[in-house]
């Protein structure tokens, strides 16, 4: 079942804010989900013992980011920097740890685009992070 992207426009006090949030066509309702996906009941915990509750605090960081948006200046292709962000959650819920520092995105001009600032200062958030974890 193809997931939709909502956009949610926050302002506060300063610049606009854009992100993608992802929803359900059929609601929030995670048992309905799993019945039609046949997805697994909870988070499976990865074989090496490091499971998703000891990513917690940075799933959530990358799920409540927020990145300002621009038009004129160049920016990161919003839907590419979700769907990567997407693909870091999974990984991080598998209890993976993923390799960030490569990660790469189209430039947007005159287009709606991320701040690549915001982005980039994300990236090495969640690099540093993994980083620390491996060790």
């Amino acid at each position: 079942m193809e997931q939709q992207a909502t956009w949610r426009l926050d302002t506060i006090r300063g610049p606009v804010y854009l992100r993608a949030s992802r929803q359900l066509p059929f609601g929030d309702d995670a048992e309905d989900y799993r019945e039609l996906t046949g997805a697994a009941a909870g988070p499976v915990e990865a074989s090496d013992g490091r499971g998703p509750s000891q990513h917690a605090g940075m799933i959530e960081r990358i799920e409540k980011s927020q990145f300002s948006a621009t038009r004129l200046k160049p920016g990161y292709d919003e839907e590419e920097v979700d769907k990567f962000l997407d693909s870091l959650v999974a990984a991080l819920r598998r209890g993976e740890l993923p390799e960030v520092r490569g990660a790469r995105f189209s430039a947007t001009r005159l287009r709606p685009g991320y701040v690549e600032q915001d982005v980039d200062a994300l990236l090495d958030e969640v690099a540093r992070y993994c980083d620390a974890q491996r060790r």
